[in-house]
């Protein structure tokens, strides 16, 4: 990093990767990556106005997360797992004489997948299906569910602070700020035809059926607050305020109908649900 305009423009990157050479219980090598970056840009716009900019990215890449154990699936019965999660970020930083003024906007994107080396569910519900054998030990083999979550959220603040001298026989540090916080949950499990097939014994075969997994939340926060710092000599008195306000509701969402008992696991549409708690 380094100045682009001399005392007016300034800009920082970096960028790394890991390799962890992660190995499981049995010796066999375990992919495993993680990616972090960023890029921040810094702007004396004027002798009282700051621009701050700030792109950031983490991500943790693994191939062949096994979800009972070393020797205990098949490479197709174990997950490729990823989370890349942006960060955004602008902040502008303004002084009025003996008034600080901070406004914030944040923007970040969390995330967690586990994929199946397979894909996603086939059109079809051709399969192959997933399977776990239970003699003469455990084995599971076939395309593995499906699973992620994601979590996106906006932040925007504007908070100041203002010093006043010798009024009421004293000093003055007022500080207040407005936050709103705006976020959403998406989370969802898929399986390959709906079944997971069960074998128990070399006479006996259970097959489990499942329905596809999702659910959709969202949720706010408004906080205010506003505090004056009095101080007289060796006196100080603090008084403070504030005012927080939050709510969450399901969002709408629906789920298709299992394959194979759609009179039993139908269609499922649910509408958004407010619990009217604040």
């Amino acid at each position: 990093g380094g100045p682009i305009i001399k005392d007016k423009l300034w800009f920082y990157t970096s960028y790394g990767i890991q390799d962890l050479g992660i190995f499981n219980t049995i010796g066999v090598a375990v992919r495993t990556f993680l990616e972090a970056a960023y890029v921040k840009l810094n702007a004396q716009v004027t002798k009282s106005t700051m621009l701050n900019l700030q792109y950031s990215y983490n991500n943790k890449d693994r191939e062949g997360r096994e979800p009972w154990g070393g020797g205990m699936q098949a490479t197709d019965a174990t997950w490729h797992q990823m989370g890349p999660s942006p960060y955004y970020r602008a902040e502008v930083e303004q002084m009025f004489g003996n008034l600080y003024l901070s406004g914030k906007v944040l923007r970040a994107y969390n995330s967690f997948y586990l994929y199946s080396p397979a894909g996603m569910p086939t059109s079809d519900m051709s399969g192959p299906y997933e399977v776990h054998r239970y003699y003469p030990s455990f084995y599971a083999y076939g395309n593995i569910n499906n699973d992620g979550t994601e979590r996106p959220n906006t932040n925007i603040s504007v908070n100041g602070n203002l010093f006043v001298e010798n009024v009421l026989g004293g000093d003055h540090e007022f500080k207040f700020g407005v936050d709103y916080l705006h976020g959403a949950l998406h989370s969802y499990s898929v399986q390959e035809s709906n079944l997971d097939v069960e074998l128990r014994a070399p006479d006996y075969t259970e097959v489990i059926l499942y329905r596809d997994f999702e659910v959709r939340l969202k949720y706010d926060r408004m906080s205010l607050y506003a505090q004056d710092t009095y101080t007289n000599g060796r006196f100080t008195f603090r008084l403070g305020l504030r005012y927080d306000n939050e709510t969450s509701k399901i969002a709408p969402f629906s789920q298709p109908a299992s394959p194979w008992l759609p009179n039993y696991l139908g269609e499922l549409a649910v509408p958004e649900i407010d619990p009217g708690i604040n």
